[in-house]
């Protein structure tokens, strides 16, 4: 398995003299060639070895290698990067001998005729490539499977290095070659248990930095020369690469180098660890070990959906393969571990098959071992001791352990698989009451969740529990809230009852995600299991408990008033380390003890003290604790707050809206205190001059006659803020004060418009201040992406009227089902819709990251299609007045020539984050000859300096 790699060709042929010559070139290479096409010269004249490795690949693994991986087979220069480093030949497949390509044959033509020559039939030996692959490179070639990935190299510091083979899990692999490997290396340290990178862009990164360090031990080049060749490829290393000493040479203050997103590779790894643990041979894992690294997060339970994916992924994945087979044996799901073995045995990669044919062995008690001595029976037993059936708790610790009460011992569950078969033949609601009956039982309700995955009444809501426990939302590390937020509408809106029982087990094991999904659901029987938690005993930071009284909010849990009230009182902020490490409860609990509508006396006694302290930690919460009080109409907070709106109006913010509202919910009590709040109320400066609006509203609650209410209530409602999320605030405010005041009249395309926005704040706000106001509103229909399966099973007709739904509400999702879908007939319905989105008002003034979610999202799907009738119309968008349009589409533009002169043109534009946007768009062109045309004739017209 390692070791340089080697052939049965002549000496002059074999990869030892070919390195030895390639020794001798790197630092005219070093000096002369780019990172980036440093490992051409290598597949423009393979090896002999290089060419069994591209056949030995296919036939493992079902689809060509990487150029670059091919390359890095040939070179020599990368072994001593640190310490002692060797290649690893990734698999032990025999082949007979090829001959050397012919001399002065094309880069193409050679690579072509590689491949070619690794589809041609060949003898099978017979062997089992998945059992000898994992015994001969053991726990490396092991971990590299799981994650899709190949070790290329190891060090003597206990690291391996893999390079990343597909691009995302649970995917087929394009039969097209790469050029390179994307997000191409990764280190995993057997020491610390880790994995990290990316740590180099592409595999010729790698190896031009292990070359360039070797030449310099060698001291055959100087300290100028390397420091010139370590600026070009410092852009392409991570600052976790191993490459210490091109970090220390090259100069700073040129930015941060580039550095891929998380890929599947990470992915991989974290949810296949816990099966590495089970079954690798270093001896280091332990069962504590496979319970942390087990997490449903990463292992969700099987619904159809995610099986369906499996099914169609399996064949030309081996992650997806490995960990499916390996999944369903350890997790005892017979019946579909037979399904994924005949789903394998039809791949066109031998690791797959053999993998295939190994379990079909396993399960039949032919085979029990995997490596050195592993058994896979005994594995498996273990594993199902831990009582870790799907879905655990995701924060799985030694707190999650059941215990029952008044006792140290942990509760012995039954084994999931062996309750399963009895519970298929149970009615729902007799799963529901079991499952409130065992609520600390994590075998009982594993065994449940199991079975109600295969109930189609229950699939819609645990497809959304699924994509919330899986983080769903999360794009390019970046948490989409708008979709996370969607997701828990969906799931208030689809829960079923039994899934209730399910969750609050999971909230009683300290489970975040439970307990928000709890809050969104809203069931009332939830509110004592909820409370209960909030009796733990305390911790420094209360995460849990902030997250308690979120939900309880959600849940109206007026009940639970007086606790909430005794917590606020037990965490009293008396300086900085309590206002970091309590702030957000007491945030949470001044909001949630004025929206449920506590008792006046307790509650507002409590907030009054509170907006009367001194304590610099509580000034930030006197806006909301205002508006609290004005909610339990606590009078007598009036004075006080008529003392800080004074206070207010000297400082440079001005007043807070929620401190002028509550002015005008608590000061009219009498006659003289009316008068003396409205000419304080009259004369303030506000923080936000959209709070013009809620000025007149308080003059008119306080007795006043203002004028051009409706005319501030315009400006509230259309005038965008800075940001988005400050001109939802300014509309949810304004709604609230036509809600309270009326006389303005909408017409219905305004009312429409309002109450189909994908902000469900405002939406909410417009919905509920129209129906008090007597206006028509219509009913609106939300497209969920967990319901699309519903209206897709009807036609792409079904889909085109979604899109063009003027009641519907998340319609970005039916244009990503139709972009997924490809059909040329959905692209005049994306056109037209595009185009209406093109023309709306604006919704912010921020020049970077803040344009409209459900624009950015139509414009890449349509962008998706790759239709040319698309294209012209994404070309359209970059001529649009609305900066945030020629942003978003400059952004990602049409893979369209006639684009180019638009983005040079945007090069002139008087926004500063489109002309970014149009510069890193052309980057890609710049080769193109047209495209410096261009750029040479603005130079030349004196159109840039």
């Amino acid at each position: 398995m390692m070791g340089a790699l080697s052939s049965d060709q002549p000496e002059e042929l074999t990869l030892e003299a070919r390195l030895a010559f390639a020794t001798k070139t790197l630092v005219s290479r070093v000096r002369t060639e780019t990172p980036h096409a440093f490992l051409e010269r290598f597949v423009r004249e393979p090896s002999p070895p290089a060419v069994r490795f591209v056949q030995d690949f296919v036939r493992a693994y079902g689809f060509v290698p990487p150029r670059d991986l091919v390359a890095f087979t040939s070179l020599s220069g990368v072994r001593p990067i640190l310490g002692d480093l060797e290649l690893l030949h990734p698999l032990a497949l025999d082949a007979p001998p090829r001959t050397a390509p012919a001399e002065g044959a094309s880069n193409d033509a050679t690579w072509t005729a590689s491949v070619r020559e690794s589809h041609e039939p060949r003898e099978p030996r017979g062997d089992d490539a998945f059992a000898s692959l994992v015994a001969a490179g053991g726990s490396s070639a092991l971990l590299g499977l799981l994650v899709g990935a190949l070790p290329i190299a190891r060090t003597d510091a206990g690291e391996t290095f893999f390079v990343s083979l597909y691009d995302g899990l649970d995917e087929p692999r394009p039969d097209a070659p790469r050029r390179v490997s994307r997000d191409a290396v990764f280190s995993y340290s057997w020491v610390k248990r880790s994995l990290t990178g990316p740590l180099t862009r592409d595999l010729s990164s790698f190896a031009y930095a292990a070359a360039l360090l070797d030449v310099r031990r060698s001291g055959e080049i100087d300290d100028a020369e390397f420091a010139e060749s370590a600026e070009a490829v410092r852009p392409y290393l991570s600052r976790r690469s191993p490459f210490a000493e091109i970090e220390k040479i090259a100069r700073k203050g040129k930015g941060a180098p580039y550095v891929p997103p998380r890929s599947a590779v990470l992915q991989g790894f974290a949810r296949s660890l816990w099966i590495f643990g089970l079954v690798s041979d270093d001896g280091i894992f332990n069962l504590d070990d496979v319970r942390r690294a087990f997490s449903s997060r990463h292992n969700p339970p099987l619904s159809k959906t995610i099986w369906d994916r499996y099914l169609r992924a399996m064949p030309g994945s081996v992650p997806t393969a490995l960990y499916t087979l390996f999944r369903t044996y350890f997790l005892d799901e017979e019946q579909r571990m037979l399904e994924a073995i005949s789903v394998c045995r039809k791949s066109p990669a031998k690791l797959v098959v053999d993998a295939a044919g190994f379990f079909d062995d396993v399960a039949r008690g032919r085979r029990d071992l995997l490596g050195a001595g592993k058994s896979l029976s005994k594995a498996k037993s273990d594993f199902l001791s831990l009582g870790l059936g799907a879905p655990p708790s995701s924060r799985v610790s030694s707190r999650s352990r059941v215990r029952a009460p008044g006792s140290d011992r942990d509760v012995v569950s039954p084994n999931p698989a062996s309750m399963r078969s009895g519970y298929r033949m149970r009615s729902v609601g007799d799963l529901e009451a079991l499952a409130w009956e065992h609520l600390e039982d994590t075998g009982v309700h594993d065994a449940i969740r199991s079975t109600l995955a295969e109930r189609p009444d229950v699939e819609c809501a645990l497809t959304i529990v699924d994509y919330l426990d899986r983080d769903g939302h999360v794009h390019d590390n970046l948490v989409l809230l708008n979709e996370k937020e969607e997701a828990l509408l969906a799931l208030s809106e689809h829960a079923h009852p039994v899934l209730v029982p399910l969750l609050v087990g999971r909230a009683l094991r300290e489970d975040l995600r439970a307990i928000e999904m709890l809050g969104a659901i809203g069931d009332a029987r939830a509110t004592p299991h909820l409370v209960s938690l909030l009796d733990r005993a305390p911790q420094r930071y209360r995460h849990l408990e902030t997250s308690v009284v979120s939900a309880l909010r959600g849940l109206d849990a007026r009940v639970a008033a007086p606790r909430l009230a005794s917590l606020l009182a037990d965490n009293p902020l008396r300086d900085w380390k309590e206002g970091l490490e309590r702030g957000p409860l007491v945030r949470e609990l001044v909001v949630t003890l004025g929206a449920i509508g506590a008792s006046a006396a307790p509650a507002g006694a409590l907030l009054f003290e509170l907006l009367s302290s001194k304590s610099l930690e509580y000034r930030p919460l006197y806006p909301i604790c205002a508006e609290a009080l004005a909610r339990l109409d606590h009078t007598a907070a009036a004075p006080r707050l008529r003392e800080l709106t004074r206070i207010a109006a000297t400082q440079r913010d001005g007043v807070p809206t929620e401190l002028l509202w509550a002015l005008g919910q608590l000061g009219g009590s009498s006659a003289d205190e009316a008068r003396d709040t409205r000419d304080l109320a009259r004369d303030v400066v506000l923080a936000d001059r959209a709070a013009e609006v809620v000025r007149l509203a308080t003059m008119t609650k306080l007795g006043a006659k203002v004028e051009g209410f409706d005319d501030a209530l315009e400006r509230a409602l259309w005038e965008p803020a800075f940001k988005r999320e400050e001109t939802s605030r300014r509309r949810v405010w304004a709604f609230r004060c036509f809600e309270e005041s009326g006389g303005v009249e909408f017409d219905m395309d305004a009312v429409r418009y309002f109450v189909t926005l994908d902000d469900h704040a405002v939406r909410r706000a417009a919905t509920a201040a129209f129906r008090a106001q007597g206006h028509r509103v219509p009913r609106v229909r939300p497209y969920y992406r967990f319901l699309l399966p519903e209206i897709e099973r009807r036609g792409l007709d079904a889909l085109h009227q979604a899109l063009h739904d003027k009641n519907g509400v998340f319609r970005y999702n039916v244009a990503l089902r139709l972009a997924a879908i490809g059909h040329p007939s959905s692209v005049a319905p994306l056109v037209r819709s595009l185009r209406r989105l093109f023309e709306e008002p604006l919704a912010s003034t921020y020049e970077y990251d803040d344009a409209p979610h459900h624009l950015v999202w139509f414009c890449k799907a349509l962008k998706r299609m790759g239709d040319p009738r698309g294209n012209m119309a994404l070309i359209e968008g970059l001529r649009s007045t609305d900066p945030h349009v020629r942003a978003v589409i400059a952004d990602d533009p049409p893979d369209d020539p006639r684009a180019l002169p638009e983005l040079v043109h945007l090069l002139d534009d008087p926004r500063s984050f489109v002309r970014t946007r149009a510069e890193r768009a052309l980057a890609s062109h710049r080769d193109d000859p047209e495209v410096q045309r261009m750029l040479a004739a603005r130079v030349v017209h004196g159109d840039i300096p």
